[in-house]
């Protein structure tokens, strides 16, 4: 992923717990078979 946005790895990191703290970004499921979930806010 932080090859084909271009930022680093850390970038990446940063982006995915900020956008879980914002409620918009849900990981579902246990860590092996579960996935990502985006909430959308109208």
């Amino acid at each position: 992923m932080a090859d084909k946005l271009g930022i680093s790895l850390d970038g990446v990191k940063k982006q995915i717990k900020n956008l879980r703290e914002r409620g918009i970004l849900t990981h579902e499921g246990s860590d092996k078979s579960g996935y990502w979930r985006i909430i959308v806010k109208p």
